[in-house]
């Protein structure tokens, strides 16, 4: 008897082993690739969702500002100029929620 002989070419069923596990690892690999992408897209939506509800939180304290800027000029206005200063207050009021609306 000889030891170590190998054929010179592989067995048919050392053939299919190989190829099984040729696939099992692509698999796992492009199972990983997709994970690790997924995960990648999350922290990425996050992110930016973070962002967005902040310049909007920034945004409204603006508005707030300009309003209780706006209201307290026109506490100090003579009545007639006050009742002017008012409606071009809810005009421009309007004109930002469209502009909102126009937006989404």
């Amino acid at each position: 008897p000889l030891i170590g002989f190998a054929t010179p070419n592989p067995l048919p069923h050392q053939l299919r082993g190989g190829a099984l596990a040729a696939l099992q690892l692509e698999r796992a690999t492009t199972q990983k690739y997709r994970e690790s992408k997924l995960m990648e897209e999350e922290r990425e939506s996050k992110a930016r969702a973070e962002k967005e509800a902040k310049e909007e939180k920034e945004r409204l304290k603006k508005l707030e500002q300009q309003q209780s800027e706006q209201t307290a000029e026109t506490q100090r206005m003579n009545p007639k100029k006050r009742m002017r200063s008012e409606k071009e207050r809810q005009q421009q009021q309007q004109q930002q929620q469209r502009q909102q609306q126009q937006q989404q």
